[in-house]
């Protein structure tokens, strides 16, 4: 994503293409408002971009692909990690669940349902961190 100096989004587009490779959503939820985009925080660099709704969303995968990861981690808390191949991932953190049948190994369609917005694992409050990579 191109940003200006605040971290804020330039030039959003609903649809995107990776690296010439993998079309994405870049915002896989509904009804949400971008909390905190990418930049240096706290010491340290912030990687994604946050979002969140009241009442907390539901995520959905961005992309298809295969799942990498569906598990707690201290940091990310309840985290879905997904590789939409090519070499390119996309992180979902700090979910309140994950839903049933979303399982390490197991391919996942565009727009399916991962878990809701919540607030495990190094968490300031209920939303999603979503990023992203090569």
């Amino acid at each position: 994503f191109e940003t200006d100096d605040r971290y804020r989004v330039l030039n959003f587009h609903p649809v995107v293409l990776v690296d010439g490779k993998v079309v994405l959503t870049p915002v896989p939820t509904n009804n949400a408002c971008m909390t905190s985009g990418f930049g240096h925080r706290m010491g340290r660099t912030h990687k994604g971009l946050d979002f969140r709704s009241q009442p907390p969303g539901m995520v959905y995968s961005a992309a298809p692909g295969s799942i990498r990861e569906a598990r707690y981690s201290s940091s990310y808390g309840n985290t879905v990690l997904i590789d939409h191949g090519q070499g390119i991932y996309t992180r979902y953190a700090h979910l309140n669940n994950i839903e049933p049948g979303v399982v390490a190994g197991l391919p996942i369609g565009f727009g399916q349902p991962l878990g809701i917005m919540g607030t495990t694992g190094n968490s300031t409050g209920i939303h999603l961190h979503f990023e992203g990579g090569s």
